[in-house]
């Protein structure tokens, strides 16, 4: 049986359930609209979820 390559303990991997986090930012934000009519709250806000949960160089440390 092959042996797995070891990874150090930085590595990590983020699962992230795009419905859940769509469905969640366009019903939880207040109606943002692009000049046309076009929706775009459910953008901004996954785009603010994923911000949240990728690792800053300050976590890393562990002192964030």
């Amino acid at each position: 049986m092959a042996k797995p390559e070891s990874t150090s303990d930085n590595d990590s991997v983020i699962l992230v359930d795009g419905s859940s986090y769509v469905y969640r930012a366009y019903h939880a934000l207040p109606p943002l609209t692009t000049s046309t009519g076009q929706p775009t709250g459910a953008v901004r806000g996954v785009t603010t979820c994923l911000l949240y949960t990728s690792p800053s160089p300050r976590d890393q440390r562990g002192s964030g």
